[in-house]
């Protein structure tokens, strides 16, 4: 039987088929389903909360969604204290997860809350223990992965929605790869951003989600997902901050990553660059494929930011300018019918 005939698209409730597997594993009379709204991703999430507690049921389409990797994952990152959900049960054919519930409250509202720099202080320290990780289970993050990433930007931005040459991104992909590939290399959650962390403003724990893609990749790769993040601006003075803080914690900890302070903000600004060239096209990409206009509002200000960046390194300024001179505006002034696309108009 086919997955999507299973569950429908975007669906608001908890559906029978599911409803009635989930009963196999606990009283679902006793708890009240709630859908959560999911981030850039084919998979659907309910949280069935009871009187006394929580869980989480997640329908992952085994077609598109590694959700044999996703709970491997679960076991390693637990063994090794990072606070990512536990696997209660699950359907791998059908794509059917029960799973534990660490936390409501992402770090995009924690960040509005005197909360902010403790919860950020506990991501640093979760983030100092992914890098520790020793596992064969994770493959490599290639260099032909990062050029298909850069890809998703030529192809839905500048190919897809603006009909014009990415030739600017590529003659500087390979020495923005390769300068990110001289990083040492560690595991990476990935997306180490601020609706994948979540914090309890009562307990004050850190929750992780969303790992299943982790890789063995630059060092500096989760620090830039976390300070510069496509859903929060932070300022300067905020992002050397946090950059000293993770240097201390990581020599502390006898983690390398970097010699100094320079070394690595360097390093953490190439990754961000790269990074978020690939979520601009990825939330481009949403529109045509899922008609989700959800992120079109970050498009502008995320490649405000990666001209700012590319403006510190010299061999990437040139690129930066095509940005700010051809790429943005042209991307303002398409914005209202992309808009449209995505709700049908």
């Amino acid at each position: 039987m086919a997955c999507q005939s299973i569950i429908p698209p975007m669906s608001s409730s908890l559906p029978p088929l599911m409803r009635q597997w989930l009963g196999e594993h606990v009283k679902i009379s006793r708890f009240r389903p709630v859908a959560i709204i999911p981030e850039a991703s084919t998979r659907q999430f309910w949280r069935l909360r009871s009187a006394t507690s929580t869980l989480i049921g997640m329908y992952s389409p085994p077609e598109s969604e590694q959700n044999e990797q996703f709970c491997l994952l679960s076991d390693t990152f637990r063994a090794n204290q990072v606070p990512v959900p536990e696997v209660y049960a699950k359907d791998l054919e059908h794509g059917y997860l029960l799973v534990s519930d660490v936390g409501e409250t992402d770090f995009e509202a924690i960040y509005r809350t005197p909360l902010r720099n403790q919860a950020l202080a506990e991501a640093l320290k979760v983030l100092v223990l992914i890098q520790q990780i020793q596992t064969e289970d994770i493959p490599p993050y290639t260099s032909e992965r990062f050029h298909d990433e850069l890809g998703i930007f030529e192809e839905w931005l500048c190919d897809k929605w603006l009909g014009i040459s990415a030739k600017p991104l590529k003659m500087i992909s390979d020495l923005l790869i390769q300068r990110i590939q001289d990083q040492p290399k560690c595991v990476i959650h990935r997306d180490f951003h601020c609706r994948n962390l979540l914090f309890s403003e009562n307990s004050h724990q850190l929750g992780v989600v969303d790992f299943q893609d982790a890789l063995v990749g630059p060092s500096a790769y989760d620090l830039a997902s976390l300070v510069y993040d496509c859903y929060h601006e932070f300022s300067s003075d905020d992002i050397d901050s946090y950059l000293q803080r993770f240097l201390d914690l990581s020599q502390e900890t006898e983690t390398y990553i970097a010699q100094d302070i320079n070394e690595l903000t360097s390093a953490v600004e190439l990754c961000a660059i790269q990074r978020q060239l690939k979520a601009v096209g990825i939330f481009c990409r949403l529109v045509y494929l899922q008609q989700k206009s959800t992120h079109l509002k970050f498009v502008i200000p995320v490649m405000q930011r990666i001209a700012s960046l590319t403006s510190k390194h010299a061999d990437f300024e040139g690129f930066g300018y095509w940005l700010l001179n051809e790429v943005i505006p042209q991307s303002a002034d398409q914005l209202p019918k992309l808009y449209a696309q995505s709700s049908g108009g």
